[in-house]
């Protein structure tokens, strides 16, 4: 049994198909004002479950700890994240009370980073045309996000490039790092966008119904994994070492992505910059939209 305040991450959303069965139409999610923005969204794309830590335990967390969530991100280097409703500023413990705040310490393991889209049907009649708008939109910002990245050094972009589905078996936006361990051969040092091949059945396209919040319209759901390898092939341990600046960058593309997409950052995926210096993985879980940091809190009682 899940916990209530322990977060069991899907990879990937769960569409079970029966053959010769006829299958359920897609239903709308209604908005529920007893969890946060993030649950909301999240179980709209099917991520079943993911929970929210209780509103209360946060507030005891700051009242005995003398900081506030707000402070904490400042102090690791998040400051270009806001804050969550109802919660104030106030001094700062380091990530550690992040982790405290939003997992209660227990800090999941499994989980993908995923960029979700709910295309309108009047925009796009078949599913491969709601991936040829979405891929179109989230690659173009991709990649400009990339290119402009300030990689630490000695990292550099070896090159950015589109696979060509018609001669690969995956379609994908992929950046290849230079320099450093990377010029190693057992090293992948690589950032991908993976994107729902035309034409052929995917987890990644769904029929649906856009959640009530965006405004309940026939759609499809298109859904984009974002992958952050850097590590070695030649050792025992499959940990990423984190290098780069990616959650600012996916914070950045947020801000440009329209509201009927959004961002799921998966735990001790993402890289971020804490200082001049240091690195770290995100710990915890959180949505990106519309370029405000939605965290899994519940709502203030009355709020």
């Amino acid at each position: 049994m899940i916990s209530r305040h322990t977060f069991g991450i899907t990879a990937a959303l769960a569409v079970t198909a029966l053959s010769g069965c006829a299958t359920a139409p897609p239903t709308m999610h209604d908005t529920d004002p007893d969890h946060s923005q993030a649950w909301n969204l999240t179980r709209a794309a099917g991520y079943e479950t993911l929970e929210d830590v209780e509103h209360e335990k946060v507030e005891q967390q700051i009242d005995t700890n003398g900081a506030s969530l707000g402070g904490t991100l400042a102090a690791g280097g998040l400051g270009f994240l806001s804050n969550p409703n109802g919660l104030s500023l106030g001094g700062n413990v380091g990530m550690n009370m992040l982790t405290n705040l939003l997992l209660g310490g227990d800090v999941p393991k499994a989980g993908g980073t995923n960029i979700v889209a709910w295309i309108p049907k009047s925009e796009a009649a078949t599913s491969d045309e709601a991936i040829v708008q979405a891929k179109s939109r989230m690659t173009t910002l991709a990649r400009a996000g990339m290119e402009a990245m300030q990689m630490p050094t000695p990292y550099h972009w070896e090159r950015i490039r589109q696979t060509d589905p018609q001669k690969a078996s995956y379609d994908a936006l992929i950046g290849y790092i230079g320099g450093g361990e990377c010029e190693t051969s057992s090293y992948i040092c690589e950032v991908s966008f993976s994107i729902p091949m035309l034409g052929k059945a995917s987890q990644q396209i769904n029929d649906a119904v856009a959640p009530a919040v965006l405004g309940g319209y026939p759609a499809w759901r298109v859904e984009f994994g974002v992958s952050y390898y850097f590590r070695d092939t030649a050792g025992w341990t499959a940990t990423k070492e984190p290098h780069l600046p990616m959650l600012r960058l996916l914070n950045g593309m947020s801000t440009e992505l329209p509201r009927n997409y959004f961002i799921y950052i998966a735990p001790n995926r993402m890289p971020f910059q804490k200082n001049e210096s240091e690195y770290a993985l995100f710990p915890a879980p959180m949505v990106l939209h519309e370029g405000q940091a939605l965290y899994f809190i519940e709502p203030a009682p009355g709020a």
